[in-house]
């Protein structure tokens, strides 16, 4: 029988050091991997961030753009609530196929989306405002901000935020939304003395609104820790579009000394309604 002699294998020490290298190349290609899902999921929040920011302005742009439609030229409320914090306007787009009355004098009676010469009618009243603004500053209080628009039903405001406050949401991880009102020479019509609160147009100049400049500044998501890696502290102040020199009304947002990210979009809206 033959008997072989010279077996060999790995020693205690290769087969440590083997250990010792397979571990380093493991940890290297789950660093990269972390770093890497770390940034996709950072990147869907920056994405979906833009996307609620400009879908909010969207809806804001083309609706404040309708404050004060009234075909019939009746005598229709327009912009009835405007605050730094929040707006509320009117519009004449329905009503009238239910009143019986040829409205618009076309020899057909209750055409579908005839309007009637009020605005008490369903969609017919808007007003939109965050949802966590307690002292009515524009400003978030809390992590859990969205924006919200309510809508009058003909009897109530809905949705009804004391029962369905999600439902009201049109954007969420609002950090600020800010509204200027300007007449027709681009004059700021808010007053900032201190005798309304918050600041607002006073109810005798609603009527020389011809402008609204809306700023909404938007944040990542809820949680600073997806933000890339070596992303600083955000020390912007964020602004609205009148940048007066030493006006701290001008200011939307103070810098917010944190690690997420933001974006502020701001829209000028022409009112085309209002004035005429």
């Amino acid at each position: 029988m033959f008997i072989c002699t010279h077996k060999k294998g790995f020693t205690l020490v290769e087969l440590l050091v083997a250990m010792v290298i397979s571990s380093i190349v493991m940890a290297a290609i789950y660093a990269t991997y972390s770093a890497q899902l770390r940034s996709h999921v950072t990147q869907q929040k920056v994405v979906e961030m833009h996307q609620n920011a400009r879908a909010a302005m969207f809806i804001l742009e083309r609706e404040i753009r309708l404050a004060g439609y009234d075909p019939l030229g009746g005598d229709v409320p327009q912009i009835t609530t405007a605050q730094i914090n929040a707006i509320t306007f009117t519009m004449d787009i329905t009503g009238g196929e239910s009143d019986g009355l040829d409205n618009d004098d076309d020899g057909i009676f209750d055409e579908p989306g005839e309007t009637d010469g009020d605005t008490d009618d369903a969609f017919e009243q808007i007003t939109y405002r965050l949802s966590n603004d307690l002292n009515d500053d524009g400003i978030s209080d809390s992590m859990d901000c969205n924006l919200q628009r309510q809508y009058w039903d003909g009897a109530a405001w809905q949705p009804n935020l004391a029962t369905d406050p999600a439902d009201a949401n049109i954007a969420i991880d609002i950090d600020a939304l800010n509204f200027v009102y300007l007449d027709a020479d681009g004059n700021d019509l808010i007053d900032y003395s201190g005798a309304l609160t918050p600041p607002q147009v006073p109810a005798a100049d609603l009527d020389d609104i011809r402008s609204v400049q809306i700023t909404i500044v938007a944040r990542a998501g809820q949680n600073e820790r997806q933000g890339l890696p070596g992303k600083k502290l955000d020390t912007k102040v964020y602004m609205n579009q009148q940048d007066r020199p030493g006006d701290d009304w001008d200011i939307t947002l103070p810098a917010p000394n944190d690690k997420f990210r933001r974006i502020v979009l701001t829209a000028d809206v022409k009112c085309r309604n209002l004035g005429l």
